[in-house]
């Protein structure tokens, strides 16, 4: 692939790719949009956005993580993983977002994707299928749910999220599905100090603890991120996460 916003942006977050890996990225441009134009799956289209706010967006944890490193324990597996698919958590993957290009940038790790909109996991697992993409496991199912099952609940190294709704929420979901010192990223807008201190209590009830907060600018663009790296240290009280009526109506 000729140098664009994607290669640049990579480039300057010190990002390393193959041209493999860049034509993955393509295709599944591709498929987002053909996909789009009959479901709803993303508002942002036009290439370029497309390149920056989806792909860039996603990837931008590598700049402070490297998943390839760690040292990941074999943890139990239950009937609704694949086998080994125990490092990398995706909750609210919606279009794949940023689980798919995390899983093609380490092909090695098993990355489960988790969204409770049926049509757009079964446009995930073409896309899955397309790029050929294994040692991945995909759940139409909603997180407070599936976090009370042995099978998930303190099995993963990672949960990441994109998902739409306050940290305070995200914590409460995503906390039980971690193993004692695995790490929540939430990938934030810019300003994020007043959402931050309205967690602290959610944070602190999962057992959680704010190891730090990556505020920046992805290159090639004016598009702000912040990702909020959250350590779990101590288990999580088994009545959380909450079923949604009451962590939507009486945030932690």
């Amino acid at each position: 692939m000729k140098e664009n916003k994607l290669t640049l942006s990579l480039d300057k977050m010190g990002i390393q790719y193959s041209d493999y890996q860049l034509e993955q990225l393509e295709r599944y441009y591709e498929m987002l949009i053909e996909r789009n134009e009959v479901m709803n799956l993303t508002s942002i289209t036009e290439y370029n956005d497309v390149l920056i706010k989806h792909f860039a967006d996603s990837l931008s944890i590598m700049q402070f993580t490297d998943f390839s490193t760690g040292k990941d324990k074999e943890l139990s597996q239950g009937d609704g993983l694949d086998d080994n698919v125990t490092d990398i958590l995706d909750i609210g993957t919606g279009a794949g977002f940023p689980g798919i290009p995390l899983k093609i940038f380490f092909p090695e790790k098993g990355i489960c994707l988790v969204d409770s909109t049926e049509k757009k996991m079964n446009f995930v697992g073409d896309v899955c299928d397309e790029l050929g993409l294994n040692n991945i496991s995909l759940l139409v199912g909603r997180a407070e749910e599936l976090a009370h099952q042995n099978e998930f609940r303190g099995q993963f190294q990672y949960v990441v999220s994109r998902a739409v709704a306050s940290l305070s929420v995200l914590t409460e979901l995503s906390l039980a599905f971690l193993k004692k010192g695995g790490h929540f990223v939430a990938y934030k807008s810019s300003m994020i100090n007043e959402e931050l201190d309205a967690a602290q209590n959610a944070i602190r009830t999962m057992g959680g603890k704010v190891e730090k907060v990556e505020s920046f600018t992805i290159p090639e663009s004016d598009f702000e991120r912040s990702l909020v790296f959250i350590r779990k240290g101590l288990d999580t009280p088994k009545q959380y996460p909450r079923k949604a009526s009451a962590f939507k109506k009486n945030p932690l």
